[in-house]
């Protein structure tokens, strides 16, 4: 099970990491593009509109990575670790999709107190948090 929590964590930190890759000319200032904040039982990380484009167009990174992560597992764990990463990009993907369509932002939920372990997506609502 804790091979498992960590892959989780471990794919939804790379989804975010290959989604907010952008590059800015110099000495321009860039908007924050995430805001986070925690209620009880869950931290949600919103990000903007761009960076759920990037989430949605670039999740299969997460997939193709996601054989280099596991690799130093042997057997079953590895087989394991593998389809739980690709069953996380796939779930970001398609809600960052659809929620993009809809002219929304994705946020990604993480459960508090278990490293980080995935617990879905929210759709934030264009012109609220930092979804501009």
């Amino acid at each position: 099970m804790k091979i498992v929590k960590r892959a989780i964590a471990i794919s939804v930190l790379m989804a975010s990491a290959f989604g907010m890759s952008t590059v800015l000319p110099a000495g321009v200032a860039a908007a924050d593009p995430t805001q986070s904040d925690c209620g009880n039982i869950t931290c949600t990380v919103r990000l903007d509109r761009a960076q759920t484009r990037n989430a949605r167009d670039r999740s299969w990174l997460v997939g193709a990575g996601s054989g280099l992560i596991c690799v130093g597992l042997g057997g079953a764990g590895r087989t394991v670790c593998a389809g739980v990463i690709a069953l996380v990009a796939t779930d970001i993907a398609v809600n960052a999709g659809r929620y993009y369509e809809d002219g929304n932002c994705i946020g990604i939920r993480l459960l508090q107190h278990t490293n980080l372990t995935y617990a879905g997506t929210t759709e934030v609502t264009r012109g609220t948090y930092n979804c501009a």
